[in-house]
């Protein structure tokens, strides 16, 4: 894997965590937005689901320090990043269908979700399954 790549999965992981971080604290001290409190079928609130999302961003965050020495880490880190995904998405239209409206930093921090799932899983499938087409040694 690429090493720019690692630290940009590494930095969106601690940028996502910090700003779902900032994202629990507004729900909890401030009560959040609208749109999170209307999502009525899910026994979770939100609060609770920022501080999973802190966690998740931050397992990523380490897993991408450790990617390079195994072959575990790696498939260990996309299937985490495969999970947000679509757990990011679930939770998105969910939002949308009950409160007919986003939250913003929600959203973002799914968007980040996806960015960091497109990277591993370019990074860690993409390239494998080409340089294997190519035999080319994947690094």
């Amino acid at each position: 894997m690429n090493k720019l790549s690692l630290r940009i999965v590494t930095l969106l992981s601690v940028f996502n965590a910090i700003l779902l971080s900032y994202t629990a604290w507004e729900k909890h001290f401030l009560k959040g937005c609208a749109a999170c409190n209307q999502v009525l079928f899910f026994p979770i609130n939100s609060v609770t689901l920022a501080l999973l999302g802190v966690a998740s961003s931050l397992t990523l965050a380490l897993l991408s320090l450790y990617i390079i020495r195994s072959v575990y880490l790696k498939y260990m880190s996309i299937i985490i990043a495969t999970l947000n995904a679509i757990f990011a998405s679930f939770l998105q239209v969910a939002q949308f269908a009950e409160a007919k409206n986003y939250c913003y930093l929600c959203l973002t921090a799914a968007i980040v979700f996806y960015i960091i799932f497109c990277l591993l899983l370019y990074e860690i499938v993409i390239k494998s399954i080409w340089a294997r087409m190519q035999n080319i040694p994947v690094q």
